[in-house]
């Protein structure tokens, strides 16, 4: 973050009485008495420009993973992020074996007590089932919140500048060194790389010209979570028409998969309404 420090500027003059200290303090001329050798002084407010060899802009699991691996590199990184920790999300919050793998070596190893094991992801409908076992390893359903804390944690131990609740500030262009100068909360800082970790609305996506296309379908994220022992040792999928719902150790979501159908339509398989608590749906 861009600071303010105090410039100490000091000048040497030699005036006699009746001649004027002009331009010294920056003020109208005033007249010494009698003043021989004095050193004026004067303190200047000047803003500084900070550096950072990486920004990021987006302070999510994305953006945390990339500063993580960065300053394991040994790179200067700095994270902006609008949003204060610890942030949660609609999602499935399942880590499959290989996301636990890059994590660790990252510097953030999980264990059962930061959520639930299950080996494999099982695809259901009213008539038909699919299951399928990691060959690589245990996958852990982990909550969204409990996993941002650890990486924000890790990535401010590993030596990187996080901003939290801040705004961030693209220049106009970026076609040169000059012009990657950003703006965090007013300050200046001056980048080398610029990481757009920002999620779906990005706005470093849009800054950066790579937002021109044409959405043609829309899909909705819907989660819930309940107290109930796990049933299965796998992630359950249930089809129902043109949406889907997965069900896993952290609880569920309903992803319709086009834009104005209902989320409640996964209920509506056998298997899924025995098993899921409340109606109705999931949500």
């Amino acid at each position: 973050m861009s600071k303010f420090c105090h410039k100490l500027v000091t000048v040497e003059s030699r005036v006699h009485a009746g001649h004027p200290i002009q331009g010294i303090l920056g003020r109208e001329p005033r007249f010494a008495m009698d003043i021989k050798g004095v050193s004026l002084m004067r303190h200047e407010l000047v803003e500084q420009e900070d550096t950072t060899e990486a920004l990021i802009v987006g302070g999510g699991p994305a953006g945390l993973a990339a500063a993580i691996a960065l300053r394991q590199r040994g790179i200067d990184c700095t994270v902006v992020e609008a949003r204060m920790p610890a942030i949660d999300k609609a999602c499935g919050e399942g880590l499959m074996p290989d996301s636990r793998e890059a994590l660790a070596q990252l510097g953030v190893t999980l264990t059962e007590a930061d959520g639930h094991r299950f080996h494999g992801v099982r695809f259901e409908n009213s008539s038909h089932r699919l299951d399928a076992t990691f060959p690589n390893g245990e996958g852990l359903g982990v909550r969204r919140p409990h996993l941002h804390t650890l990486l924000a944690n890790r990535a401010e131990a590993a030596g990187a500048r996080l901003h939290w609740n801040s705004r961030i500030q693209l220049p106009e262009a970026a076609t040169d060194s000059e012009s990657r100068v950003a703006r965090i909360n007013g300050q200046p800082i001056r980048y080398r790389w610029l990481i757009g970790a920002d999620g779906q609305a990005s706005s470093v996506r849009r800054w950066a010209g790579l937002d021109r296309r044409r959405r043609h379908s829309l899909r909705f994220g819907f989660r819930t979570h309940y107290r109930v022992a796990p049933w299965s040792e796998f992630v359950e999928v249930h089809w129902a028409g043109p949406a889907s719902a997965s069900k896993g150790r952290q609880g569920s979501r309903s992803t319709p998969a086009s834009k104005g159908r209902s989320p409640g339509t996964p209920a509506s398989t056998p298997a899924s309404q025995d098993r899921s608590p409340g109606t109705p749906g999931f949500g």
